[in-house]
């Protein structure tokens, strides 16, 4: 799993030609931090499978830019471009299950 931020969002997420999953989260957030270990699983079991998790404190303008007002959410991005979000916890089924479908 990728750690982003302000500094290299652009890099990893809007230029990756390809998928990949970005956890919106934060240390304080409970259900959060229930959720990273399973997308850590996820990340590093399942090729094809990519993710990022970005801390929302460090990074409010591209929390402000993708209108994230709960956590965690997750955004699906495919080229570049956001194509599909969930908000709140989220089994490591339903993960592979959203992901399956852009990947």
């Amino acid at each position: 799993m990728k750690y982003v931020d302000e500094t290299n969002f652009s890099e990893i997420v809007l230029n990756n030609k390809g998928t990949i999953l970005v956890d919106f989260c934060a240390d304080w957030c409970g259900p959060c931090m229930k959720l990273k270990p399973i997308l850590e699983e996820i990340s590093s079991s399942r090729a094809g499978y990519n993710i990022a998790s970005i801390n929302v404190d460090n990074s409010p303008n591209i929390v402000r830019k993708y209108a994230v007002d709960a956590i965690p959410t997750l955004i699906i991005f495919k080229s570049g471009k956001a194509i599909d979000r969930h908000t709140g916890f989220i089994t490591k089924e339903n993960i592979q299950s959203l992901m399956d479908k852009y990947t």
